[in-house]
């Protein structure tokens, strides 16, 4: 470090720690060049003169990036060439031949009067036969399905079209059988001939049959007295005011008493005195005076008079 007050040659002169990179600000060191990255873009870079070789260098790499593209104007190799050799040309005679005249109108034929008959269709010469003509059939995939081909071609439409389970109707295997790939078994019967007369075999068949009984049912009211009738227990419809009427026991009534007895003002009393109404009541005896004649008893002892 150079010392406080020295001159500006001293400090200059003073060695010091300074970066070789970059700019030198010493006139005895001298700047190194510096490289960096460019700002421009590829097209701008394209665009400069480099030099003969290096735009054919350019040309190769690029593969014709500043060709002027597919302008040229290509002629064609067949007819009248402009710079090229053009090649003979051909073409059918205009003159009239001589010796092929009609006798109608006095004229030859040309190479356009001919009837040229199409090779192909129906022809109608016999020397040329006509060839087999294909087309598209106009039918429809669902009457195209229907068509038979070949037996291993439909098994793949196997049960398509086929009815369901319940259209067919199964017939019974015993009995007599109707299709004749099933043979019928032999069938046995009773024989109706009458063996023996019998009075009791006469009243048996007049008997009914076993479905012929009618079956009473075992619950409800028994018609039959041999069955007892069960006790029937069902539901009351009697309302809480009927319920409440109803006398059960004297327990029971306790806890409604005087619930709908009459007031105080309403009770009538019943005379103690005389013959009780009430049989809860003991009448007491009474004594009265009698009714009977005093005189009856000599009454009874005289006899009849004359005219009873």
């Amino acid at each position: 470090m150079p010392a406080p007050g020295a001159t500006l040659k001293e400090k200059l002169s003073t060695p010091t720690l300074r970066s070789g990179n970059g700019k030198q600000t010493l006139a005895q060191h001298s700047s190194n060049p510096s490289y960096g990255f460019g700002s421009a873009i590829r097209e701008d870079s394209l665009k400069m003169a480099g030099g003969t070789e290096m735009d054919r260098a350019m040309c190769k790499s690029t593969g014709g990036n500043q060709s002027q593209g597919p302008i040229y104007n290509l002629r064609g190799s067949c007819g009248k060439q402009v710079d090229k050799t053009s090649n003979p040309i051909y073409s059918f005679g205009y003159e009239k031949r001589r010796g092929m005249v009609t006798a109608n109108n006095n004229k030859g034929v040309g190479p356009g009067s001919y009837n040229q008959v199409p090779a192909c269709g129906k022809q109608t010469l016999s020397t040329r036969p006509t060839l087999g003509r294909t087309h598209f059939g106009s039918c429809t995939r669902d009457i195209q399905e229907k068509i038979y081909i070949a037996k291993e071609y439909n098994k793949g439409y196997l049960g398509h079209d086929s009815p369901g389970p319940t259209a067919y109707k199964q017939h019974g295997s015993m009995g007599k059988m109707l299709t004749s790939d099933k043979p019928s078994n032999p069938m046995w019967g009773q024989g109706t001939e009458k063996r023996f007369e019998n009075i009791h075999t006469k009243e048996a068949a007049g008997l009914p049959g076993v479905g012929e009984y009618k079956y009473m049912p075992s619950c409800g009211k028994q018609v039959s007295s041999t069955k007892p009738t069960k006790a029937i227990i069902g539901f009351g419809s009697s309302s809480r005011s009927d319920r409440e009427k109803v006398y059960m026991n004297k327990e029971a009534e306790a806890s409604t008493g005087g619930k709908d007895s009459p007031g105080p003002a309403t009770a009538r009393p019943v005379n103690a005195y005389g013959r009780q109404i009430l049989a809860t009541k003991k009448s007491n005896p009474s004594w009265g005076w009698g009714t009977a004649d005093r005189f009856a008893y000599m009454r009874k002892k005289d006899g009849p008079g004359p005219g009873e």
